[in-house]
């Protein structure tokens, strides 16, 4: 279907970001708010990679079924899936922590609950735009939702590595291109530009990323794709 050739296609990036920055199998690929579509592990086999590979979602359901999907894809490297904070913080050393797409779906569930809303209320095309209203006329808690998310991203980075990469994407979700719904498009690449901006802000220094524009698709646009480098993290 459209969505598991989409994984596919987004792999490819990702396999061109890894290659880019020297992955071995020595080093540890620990990817945050997986969500349930394998693009990263895709990479990952692609590049025969066989060191150590971490996932890991808040939601436990998710983590279990995402752990069966890999079960099923042919890599050389195993695979812990973790769901519990805890045990996030105990990986030590983390040579590439990775968020594929999920700055987005960060900063909505953070506005609603700062907003006091339900996200969850507001996933149907019409309360989509509804919910988008609501934030272009809240710049407060806009901001404080940008803050929170950015502190997240830090949190996680604890254990990134000196020099360590943050690998970020912010490719437009399918569902949003099926309702050509180019405001919602457009506040969600101003979310991940006022992220990364908070980010350099904080220690990290931005690559460039420039091979992407080899690959002929739709989502070669060198703003979906961001390298960032730990130069000593500070909150």
């Amino acid at each position: 279907n459209e969505q598991d050739f989409r994984s596919m296609d987004l792999a490819r990036f990702w396999k061109i970001l890894f290659k880019q920055e020297n992955l071995t199998d020595d080093k540890k690929v620990v990817e945050i708010c997986t969500g349930l579509a394998p693009k990263v592990i895709y990479a990952l086999a692609l590049l025969n990679f066989k060191g150590q590979y971490y996932s890991f979602d808040f939601d436990k359901k998710v983590t279990i079924k995402l752990k069966s999907i890999f079960g099923n894809i042919k890599t050389g490297f195993s695979g812990k899936f973790i769901s519990d904070y805890k045990q996030f913080e105990k990986i030590n050393g983390i040579d590439y922590l990775v968020l594929n797409h999920g700055v987005d779906d960060l900063f909505l569930d953070t506005f609603c609950k700062l907003k006091k809303i339900r996200y969850c209320d507001y996933l149907s095309n019409a309360k989509s735009k509804t919910l988008l209203k609501i934030i272009q006329d809240n710049d407060k808690i806009y901001l404080l939702a940008i803050k929170e998310i950015t502190n997240i991203i830090l949190d996680f980075s604890n254990n990134l590595k000196k020099d360590g990469f943050l690998m970020l994407s912010n490719y437009p979700p399918l569902i949003d291109i099926m309702r050509k719904d180019k405001v919602r498009i457009k506040l969600l690449e101003k979310v991940f530009d006022d992220v990364i901006k908070n980010l350099k802000k904080s220690g990290f220094e931005k690559k460039t990323v420039s091979q992407i524009k080899k690959v002929k698709s739709k989502d070669n646009k060198l703003k979906y794709w961001v390298i960032l480098i730990n130069r000593g993290v500070k909150k």
